[in-house]
């Protein structure tokens, strides 16, 4: 047995051992080789408290075992720690069939995890994982983007506990690593006494927020002014809310903005936004020039120092203690009625007689027994059933959103919509005055705020000449998406033609080859036409194990495999051309054509406002740098875009 598994007999001798191993209190015991009970010293210091066994967990019979063990091992290093120093185990001590849920962790929170504490008596729990946190601070909506590495007094307890990420966290998302290391470094300084303190919102009950009235308001410039926009969903602009001040912030509606026109163009002035790739623009489309003297984005800057989370709510929640509702929140209340009278009137027009019903689904799927394609129809649920559905968990008072669950249905639902209109969205209009004017100020409050935590962290990890240049390179960004991109609209629509011609001759042959009329275009009937008709070699089962992948990787290997004969290598060839022509066309050519007759300059306006996982600038509606430019489809597309002049 390799050392991670080897228990120690001082560690497992625990008067608590026996009776968890033979525990059958909860139905999760049917479902594992049995309990893992916590090993370690009985009265060690720190005492980690994961949330639940895993497979090797599981079979061994000791927690955090295998490659999480060896992750752990290098964490507790860190922490001045090893496994004979700290006493380990689970919220619950059975493997569950699946990731463990809130419900999962109340036998044994209830029953086991009390008594192990009481017998460890340790001065700092340190809570592995959300689920473990929330259980041991007894919060199931915890984060812990904004809890995580701050070690937290629980009279419960009679303890300190200390959220971190669970070290499993790291081998999907490399970000996280980071994270972990510095809490298991704080975890070292708790241990001997030095704990945390978090820092505390001085201004809670003390705020100044207001609607600026008329122009004898004047505004006083400091260090650096934040600025927020809410919009209709429409996306025009609601109002502005400008913050100069720690707990001060104003909120200028849509019919007075011009008022704040020599703030964002004075050059001495220095902006502060919390996504200004969404913010400028808004404020251009109403009107507002925005040149000001320096422009920081609070997204950008905790994206370039790695932090847990760039959303406006959690950096506020973790780094200045903030509470903050989400739009969400905001607007549910006003959301909900206005969605009840949608669907009712929705629900009959639906139910009326000859009301379009939806197209028998067929299905092809891959029978393990037989080794066959086997071809299943379903008839989906009429449009009215749904909705009346969705009606009667409202009033039964299910946690649902109406809202959500209406966009799932996609173009199922256009022709309600074309009767009676779009569903209604509810936004800050909706909401009480008062409540609205406090959300739209605190998001400023809380970004100006941000500001300056994060200045202060930039020049501590010498990162600030990082977020300069980010800072300079802002404005030129907002321009790019301002005057957008010049297309040649006459040119890509004779191409769209020509690519349409193209797919139309290669599905003649396609269905020649084949025998009957098949869609290259869909994963059910090309896998019936290659795997059944053609019988060729198939890959990957997908779907669990019922539906055979039809994806670019698992067809190009035919192209070369023997046995495979060169009619059927054609068909291959001419599927991933015919996908390739699809592509292009509908990926970039058509949407670029609506974009560009959409505005009066025929340009396109790439939003630039995401990231990619490496923090990279991202584009999207439409994706101009995922057009691709090796092959010669991909080239001829670019040909489209003009040069200014």
């Amino acid at each position: 047995m390799p050392r991670s598994y080897r228990p120690v007999a001082s560690k497992t001798g625990h008067f608590l051992f026996e009776p968890i191993k033979t525990c059958t209190f909860c139905s999760l015991r049917e479902g594992c080789r049995g309990p893992v009970p916590g090993v370690g010293p009985e009265h060690a210091r720190v005492m980690l408290v994961l949330e639940a066994p895993g497979d090797w967990e599981d079979i061994h019979g000791i927690p955090v075992t295998g490659a999480t063990w060896e992750e752990m091992e290098r964490l507790l290093w860190l922490a001045d720690l090893d496994r004979d120093s700290v006493y380990i185990s689970n919220v619950t001590k059975c493997k569950p069939r699946s990731d463990p849920t809130w419900q999962d962790t109340f036998p044994c929170a209830d029953l086991w995890l009390p008594q192990e504490v009481a017998m460890v008596k340790p001065y700092l729990i340190v809570a592995v994982g959300q689920l473990a946190a929330r259980r041991l601070l007894g919060n199931p909506k915890l984060t812990l983007e904004e809890t995580h590495g701050y070690p937290v007094w629980s009279d419960h307890w009679g303890a300190y506990v200390l959220p971190v990420y669970h070290p499993a966290a790291a081998f999907y998302n490399t970000k996280t690593l980071r994270w972990l290391q510095e809490d298991f470094r704080e975890i070292g300084k708790a241990k001997v006494g030095k704990i945390r303190e978090r820092a505390v919102d001085t201004w809670t009950g003390k705020e100044r927020y207001g609607v600026a009235q008329d122009r004898r308001w004047q505004f006083t410039t400091g260090e650096a002014i934040a600025i927020d926009t809410e919009t209709t969903p429409e996306g025009d602009l609601w109002c502005l809310s400008l913050s100069a001040a720690e707990g001060q912030a104003k909120v200028f509606m849509r019919e007075n903005v011009q008022l704040v026109q020599p703030i964002l163009s004075d050059p001495t002035v220095t902006l502060v936004f919390h996504n200004a790739f969404y913010d400028v623009p808004k404020l251009r489309n109403a009107g507002l020039e925005v040149r000001p003297g320096h422009i920081y984005d609070t997204m950008v800057m905790a994206r370039d120092l790695k932090l847990e989370s760039a959303g406006l709510k959690e950096l506020a929640s973790r780094w200045l203690v903030m509470r903050m509702e989400s739009y969400q929140e905001v607007v549910r209340p006003s959301q909900m009625p206005l969605s009840i009278g949608y669907l009712q009137s929705a629900w009959q027009v639906a139910s009326r007689e000859g009301f379009p019903q939806p197209e028998p689904e067929v299905e092809v799927v891959w029978d393990k027994k037989t080794g066959t394609l086997i071809t299943h129809t379903k008839k989906p649920q009429p449009l009215a059933k749904k909705i009346g559905r969705l009606l009667a968990d409202i009033a039964a008072g299910k946690d649902v959103d109406p809202l959500d669950r209406w966009k799932q249905w996609g173009e199922e639902t256009a022709p309600i919509v074309q009767e009676i209109g779009p569903h209604p969205i509810a936004y800050l209009a909706h909401v009480e005055p008062e409540h609205a004017v406090w959300y739209a100020s605190r998001d400023a409050d809380a970004t100006r705020r941000l500001f300056f935590v994060l200045k202060a962290l930039a020049e501590e990890e010498g990162m600030w000449d990082v977020i300069e240049m980010d800072a300079q390179s802002l404005p030129m960004i907002h321009e790019m998406m301002w005057r957008g991109i010049k297309v040649d609209t006459e040119y890509l629509r004779g191409l769209a033609d020509e690519f349409s011609w193209r797919r139309a001759k290669l599905e003649g042959g396609l269905w020649e080859a084949v025998g009957y009329a098949w869609n290259p275009g869909s994963t059910h009937q090309t896998a019936q036409a290659l795997f059944g008709a053609l019988r060729l070699p198939h890959g990957r089962a997908t779907k669990g194990g019922k539906l055979l992948s039809t994806d670019d990787e698992v067809l190009k290997p035919l192209l070369g495999r023997a046995g495979v004969s060169e009619m059927k290598r054609a068909v291959v060839k001419d599927v991933l051309e015919w996908r390739k022509l699809y592509k292009n066309e509908n990926t970039y050519i058509l949407p670029y054509i609506r974009l560009a007759e959409q505005d009066v300059d025929g340009r396109i306006h790439t939003d630039y406002s995401g990231m990619t996982e490496t923090d990279r600038l991202a584009a999207k509606e439409p994706n101009v740098m995922a057009l691709p430019k090796r092959s010669e489809e991909g080239r001829r597309v670019r040909m489209g875009f003009e040069a200014s002049d």
